[in-house]
């Protein structure tokens, strides 16, 4: 298990930037930890960024992922979570799963984009 996690708070969000060579499960295992992160710093998004892990997600993990994201909905926490082309699903099943369990979230492979998304007010 090498699976690494640094956390970096900026004055809107929280950055959860994951790498190494650890699973998605593992990564996904956290997602209790960041909620609390969120939590404790009074910060309502998060960005999670897996572009530097070293294994691509089975289908299964994708799925999981999605439905362990459930809990940022029951904390009202807006996520973003960016990873590279080759990690991510076409059809975005993460974001499908999660956003079918109350997630404000989104799946980008964009970092960019994926801040200006998180940062957007609703309605805008």
């Amino acid at each position: 298990m090498s699976l690494r996690l640094k956390i970096i708070k900026r004055t809107e969000y929280l950055v959860a930037n994951f790498s190494g060579a650890g699973s998605v499960d593992e990564m996904s295992q956290q997602f209790t930890a960041l909620a609390e992160q969120c939590r404790d710093s009074k910060k309502k998004q998060l960005l999670i960024n897996v572009s530097a892990l070293q294994t691509a997600p089975t289908f299964s993990e994708r799925y999981r992922t999605g439905e362990r994201a459930a809990l940022f909905a029951s904390q009202g926490i807006k996520v973003a979570m960016v990873g590279t082309p080759d990690q991510l699903d076409p059809g975005l099943l993460e974001e499908l799963v999660a956003r079918n369990r109350g997630v404000d979230g989104r799946v980008l492979s964009d970092l960019a984009a994926a801040k200006k998304w998180l940062l957007e007010k609703p309605g805008s």
